[in-house]
Order: structure tokens, then C-alpha cells, then sequence
């Protein structure tokens, strides 16, 4: 087993700590374990271990600039240690900033940790999720990773974990002039979440086509996606993209409108139950996994959906 003391981090919620408590006790059992947040004490609602609150003079907005020097001004003193975050595309860009910073091996979306007497073997996906890589990290040297899953239930064990706020100074490099975009609820379902997804790319051509999809979302009771084309060509927002570089997601039914299906994009539908497929060309890689598919225009499909599930 890893001699390695671990360490989860957070800026997130309760549910993102409870999440690593508990890759924490089915992988360490028998390790020093402590956690370290940048929320307040009252944010850890259920410790099972140590809290270290990080205290920021001057933090007024998430900056993971700031956020990634706090940790790391933490750190930097620790040797041998595994510092966990959980993984989402926040979370992974701090992890880098601390790994940079700490000069140490960063290895972000985890899928699979395990602990052996060698030291830590973590599994992730590689080449676009085609194939997945086993890396072994020795026990004696620091390293940091994101992890996916783990439950967010309260983990079992007493909740005995002593709370501590620690100051870090860190001073701020902004450059002097900036402007920070404050992106709010609109009241549109969780992508994430959401049992249907309708999502739509390059094949609806334009912008106004791609409005069409909300008409649709809204009658389906489902949130809106979108693969990279359409992101890139400003028809939609960029918390809307699915696939490598934005959510993986698991509905019960994902509608794939003008999505040609690269590797890219299917990545992060593999976990739908159910994916239908409309495309005006027949050879379109999406339908290969697609269990109903349609050939024909994105456009006139959703047009007829509308009118169909009209109430």
C-alpha cells in the first residue's frame, strides 16, 4: 500500500466532498487522510476526516488562479503525498495549475483508482476514449489527480473530522483591465442531468436553425446540447457542448440532430440509454451507434417533432 498521506481537495459543494470521502474510504482505509477546501467550515457538513479550510485574503470571485497558488503555497512543504480532486473541466484546469506549480505529475479524469503495495494505479481513457490507459504511480513522489464519480451520499464513519481554518497569502496577478462574465441560472433543465437531451450540430447550418431546438426542448421536457461545430460557430453557449472537450453525459433519450458522431462527440454520450440518431447522411459515423436513426434533413425532422408534440 501507498505510504502516500492523501489529500482531497475542493472548491465545490458538500456533495463533491462527500463524493471524495468516499473514494477516500474504498481506496485508503488504512491511510492518513485529510481534506482541504476553499469553502467555508460550513460547507463540510458530514467530515469523516481532518478539514483544513483554506483562508484567501482578497478572493471575491472563483479566480482558479488564485485558488491553484492557495493549494499550492499549501502543498508545497508536503512530500509524498496524492492530492484528489474530483473531476469536471473547473476542477481539472486548478489541478494542472497545482501540478505546474508544484513541478509533479498531474493526471486529470480518472476513471478507476486503485491502491497496491507499488503505489497507485489509476485507469482513464486514451485516444479520445478508443482505448484505456493503466498508469502506476510510485508511492514515493507527489501527484495530483481528478477523479469521475464516487457517490455523493453521506460516506459511512463517524463524522469526527475536526475543522481548521488556515490563512494562505497569496497576492493576485490580474492584468489591468478586466472583464469577468457572471454566467446565471436561466432556468433551462441541467444538462447533466436531464433525462432527454436534445442536442443539434454543423447539419442545422445556422443559428436560427439551431433556436429551433429549444421549441422542442421545451415541449420534450429536455435540456438542449450541442456538439463542438455548433459551439464554435456561436450558435449556442459553450456550457451547451457534449463530448471530449465538454460534459459526458447519460439521459435516458439523446436526440442527435446534424451530428455526424466523430469520436470527440460520442465519448460523452456512451453512457445514453437511448440514442436517436438524424442525419442526412447515411454514412454518418453517429449512426453506428445510434439504436434509431433517421436519414433525412435535421431541420424538417425537428419541425415535424414540434408539430407532433405540440400541446
Amino acid at each position: 500500500m501507498s505510504d502516500s498521506k492523501i489529500y482531497l481537495c475542493s472548491v465545490g459543494s458538500n456533495d463533491e466532498i462527500n463524493a471524495l470521502q468516499q473514494v477516500a474510504v474504498d481506496n485508503f482505509a488504512a491511510a492518513a487522510v485529510q481534506i482541504v477546501t476553499i469553502k467555508s467550515d460550513t460547507a463540510v457538513s458530514t467530515p469523516i476526516f481532518d478539514v483544513a479550510t483554506l483562508e484567501i485574503g482578497g478572493l471575491t470571485y472563483p479566480d482558479p488562479n488564485l485558488i491553484a497558488k492557495a493549494f499550492a503555497k499549501y502543498f508545497i512543504d508536503q512530500p509524498q503525498v496524492t492530492i484528489l480532486f474530483s473531476a469536471d473541466r473547473y476542477n481539472d484546469s486548478i489541478a494542472a495549475r497545482v501540478g505546474a506549480a508544484l513541478g509533479v505529475n498531474t493526471i486529470t479524469d480518472v476513471e478507476q483508482l486503485t491502491n497496491e503495495a507499488n503505489g497507485i494505479t489509476v485507469l482513464k481513457k486514451a485516444y479520445s476514449g478508443a482505448l484505456k490507459q493503466k498508469v502506476t504511480l510510485p508511492s514515493a513522489q507527489t501527484t495530483v489527480l481528478t477523479i469521475n464519480g464516487g457517490s455523493t451520499d453521506v460516506p459511512s464513519g463517524d463524522s469526527t473530522g475536526v475543522v481548521t481554518k488556515v490563512m494562505v497569502d497569496v497576492v493576485p496577478q490580474l492584468p489591468a483591465q478586466a472583464t469577468y462574465k457572471v454566467l446565471e441560472n436561466d432556468g433551462e433543465a441541467n444538462l447533466a442531468d436531464a433525462e432527454r437531451v436534445v442536442a443539434g450540430g454543423r447539419g442545422l447550418k445556422d443559428a436560427e436553425n439551431f433556436k429551433s431546438l429549444y421549441q422542442l426542448a421545451t415541449q420534450l421536457d429536455a435540456a438542449v446540447g450541442a456538439s463542438r461545430p455548433a459551439v464554435d460557430a456561436d450558435w449556442v453557449g459553450t456550457a451547451a457542448m457534449i463530448g471530449q472537450s465538454g460534459k459526458s453525459i447519460a439521459p435516458q433519450v439523446y436526440f442527435a440532430f446534424g451530428i455526424s458522431g466523430t469520436i470527440q462527440h460520442i465519448t460523452g454520450i456512451e453512457q445514453a440509454k437511448y440514442i436517436i440518431a438524424v442525419n442526412n447522411d447515411a454514412a454518418a459515423p453517429i449512426f453506428k451507434m445510434a439504436d434509431y436513426g433517421i436519414v433525412g434533413d435535421a431541420k424538417t425532422v425537428i419541425q415535424e417533432l414540434i408539430e407532433k408534440t405540440a400541446k
